[in-house]
Formats: structure tokens, C-alpha cells, sequence
């Protein structure tokens, strides 16, 4: 992959993926909760996205800002 130097990365960059990652590990919990309750396709769903979303958003960082 090769060195990533994250001190070009401006601090508007850092506080939008903080609260982005904070948004996701809400679901990723909810997501459990909701296995957790017998509520299974709600459940999955909830990880699926959120699993996913995060997926979307490292890429288009690492594509267009990294």
C-alpha cells in the first residue's frame, strides 16, 4: 500500500470521518441490539449497512484525499 502520510489531511477531514465513524458504531450497536432482541432481519440489516457504508467511505478517502 505504501506510506500514508495522514498529517496532509486537513481538520475539517478529520472531525467529518470522526463523527461519520461515530454514526456508523451507533448502527454497528443497534445491529447487535437487534440480534440480540430475536429481531433478526432488522438486525442484519443494520450491520450490512453499516459494514458497507464504511467500506464506501475509506475508499472514497483513500481514493481522492490519501
Amino acid at each position: 500500500m505504501g506510506i500514508v502520510n495522514f498529517s496532509l489531511l486537513s481538520w475539517d477531514l478529520f472531525l467529518i470521518g470522526a463523527a461519520y465513524f461515530m454514526i456508523t458504531g451507533l448502527l454497528f450497536s443497534f445491529g447487535f441490539l437487534r440480534l440480540f432482541q430475536r429481531h433478526i432481519r432488522s438486525g442484519v440489516l443494520l450491520l450490512l449497512g453499516s459494514v458497507v457504508s464504511t467500506a464506501v467511505f475509506l475508499s472514497i478517502i483513500f481514493k481522492h484525499y490519501v
